[in-house]
């Protein structure tokens, strides 16, 4: 059965959404050496820039520490959740290549652990409830981003959809109003 809904804690403000195996290689194939990835995208913009407009992972920020669910848009959020549309975020770029796509808060790229991501449903029954994962069969996408509040039980109250649209390439010129100067606070 596909997993379509994850929900999760957030311990510090803000999302990332990512393909383990694809933001791994992606730290190997830069040369990034320890555990705080995002303090080397911060020192190296480039790289950081690099890891949003090549698909590598899609940030969700500034929103406050909160619970949410993160879920894949359509089926798995039902016609009653749209009430509560806040906004769509279109054409934001992701790689996938494992078949799922961790949803977890900015401490996974403050504390970055190769092992356990790279084996994240393996290692899911170990997790804190700041990370959880959703299946994605793997391709390029181009995704939606949409925020949700006033969602309805078994979901929290504030939420996002994602929307995947398979592509054959991600356009460039999109990605810095993607994702740059968006509001995703709920």
């Amino acid at each position: 059965m596909d997993k379509k809904h994850a929900s999760i804690e957030l311990y510090s403000p803000g999302i990332i959404i990512f393909d383990p195996l694809v933001l791994d290689g992606f730290l190997v194939e830069n040369d990034v050496i320890g555990s705080n990835v995002f303090n080397a995208f911060l020192e190296d913009e480039v790289l950081g820039r690099a890891a949003i407009d090549e698909g590598i992972l899609i940030p969700v920020y500034q929103i406050p520490e909160d619970e949410y669910s993160v879920l894949i848009d359509g089926e798995a959020l039902g016609e009653k959740n749209r009430v509560g549309l806040k906004f769509d975020y279109p054409g934001i770029s992701l790689e996938v290549s494992s078949g799922i796509v961790v949803v977890a808060d900015l401490n996974a790229l403050t504390d970055w652990d190769s092992d356990f991501f790279k084996n994240y449903k393996a290692n899911y029954q170990g997790r804190l409830p700041n990370s959880d994962y959703l299946e994605v069969a793997s391709g390029l996408y181009s995704v939606t981003v949409s925020g949700y509040v006033g969602l309805q039980s078994p979901l929290k109250y504030r939420g996002y959809g994602l929307t995947f649209f398979p592509t054959v390439r991600f356009k460039k010129s999109d990605q810095k109003s993607a994702v740059d100067d968006r509001d995703f606070t709920l």
